[in-house]
């Protein structure tokens, strides 16, 4: 598994690395740029337009991390000598998976240090009261909804590939469609709401000035276990689907 890894990481190393330079340059940008009401000038106001560009430019990192990690899946998927390896078809699927996980952690530790330095800088008084268990839930969840994305992205994909016709990127783009949009109407009908909608985690408005996630203000939590559940066993089944596609064409 860790040598899948490595070999996966080192095919986009370099845009990969680019992708975090381009990030803190952003972020660098922001600060520089930020007008007196910003928290890095020596002022006491949060400049709301500041904090949701820091947030915007890390969730687009992430996006273009991930869209390079499914390049990558398509490519092992399409390639004669990779599926020569002597590997078992769980860990070549498990392997691109992982490491958008660990990308996308990347990101996350990079948002943290940036918080971090918000807060030595000017102090921690500028969060909302909430920030820390809503800040938390809401990662949890993003980090959920990229990996469940990306398995739908990964069955589509092999789908697609599984089939010697024409036109397999317009089949694997509906095959994706109808997956995901058929699984969030089944969920919606039983649970009432899709744990996996990114609006979900992502969903702010401004209150006195600071930043404050809108469900936490209306429902007091994101979380239905029911929900949850029904992804995770979803998740299951699709990359049981996923495994037994991928085993078939290495094997033809």
């Amino acid at each position: 598994m860790l040598k899948l890894l490595k070999y996966d990481f080192r095919r986009n190393r370099d845009r990969i690395l680019r992708v975090y330079a381009i990030t803190l340059l952003v972020q660098v940008g922001l600060w520089i740029f930020a007008d007196k009401t910003g928290i890095w000038i020596l002022g006491k106001e949060t400049n709301g337009g500041m904090f949701i560009g820091n947030i915007f430019t890390y969730l687009v990192a992430g996006i273009i991390l991930q869209s390079y990690n499914i390049r990558t899946y398509d490519h092992n998927l399409r390639s004669y000598h990779r599926r020569l390896l002597p590997v078992n078809p769980v860990l070549s699927v498990l392997s691109p998976l992982l490491l958008g996980w660990i990308l996308l952690l990347g990101v996350v530790a990079m948002a943290e240090l940036h918080l971090g330095l918000y807060i030595l800088f000017n102090s921690a008084d500028f969060l909302p009261a909430n920030f820390w268990s809503v800040s938390t839930a809401s990662l949890l969840q993003m980090v959920w909804v990229a990996g469940y994305l990306m398995i739908l992205l990964m069955l589509s994909i092999t789908v697609a590939r599984s089939l010697r016709i024409k036109g397999q990127v317009w089949i694997g783009i509906a095959v994706f469609f109808i997956v995901e949009n058929g699984i969030s109407y089944i969920e919606q009908q039983l649970f009432g709401k899709s744990f996996s909608a990114l609006e979900n985690a992502l969903q702010f408005h401004m209150v006195d000035g600071k930043i404050t996630p809108d469900l936490y203000l209306t429902s007091g939590s994101i979380v239905n276990v029911g929900a949850v559940l029904f992804e995770v066993i979803t998740a299951a089944v699709v990359l049981y689907i996923i495994v037994l596609l991928f085993k078939k064409r290495v094997e033809s």
